[in-house]
């Protein structure tokens, strides 16, 4: 009964003092993927998000990553970088109209 005891201790107070703090980084991390995907449409970035699974510490069927979960526009560094990088973008796209890419020479190798 001790050794269960001071098993389940450890396991406390590792969840508190190194699992929980670093899923809560990794999830601000996840947050900025987010947003730069969803700005850009980058479709790769969106499914790095889209394929973790973070469960929580007491509950394995919890996904932390799933992005309705997460709610990236809630985070106030996620949402000011989603809006600098779409109106960057919008600006690109502004100064790219009228131009095309040129077709690529398939006999010159």
């Amino acid at each position: 009964m001790a050794w269960r005891d001071w098993q389940q201790t450890q396991a406390a107070a590792f969840t508190e003092m190194v699992y929980t703090p670093a899923v809560a980084a990794f999830l601000d991390a996840l947050r900025l993927t987010a947003a730069v995907a969803t700005a850009l449409g980058h479709n790769r970035l969106h499914a790095i998000v889209r394929g973790l699974y973070l469960p929580t510490a007491d509950d394995p069927h919890c996904n932390l990553a799933n992005p309705k979960r997460m709610n990236w526009r809630e985070q106030p560094e996620a949402a000011v970088l989603y809006d600098r990088l779409t109106t960057l973008r919008l600006e690109i796209a502004k100064h790219m109209e009228g131009f095309t890419e040129p077709e690529a020479n398939h006999d010159a190798a």
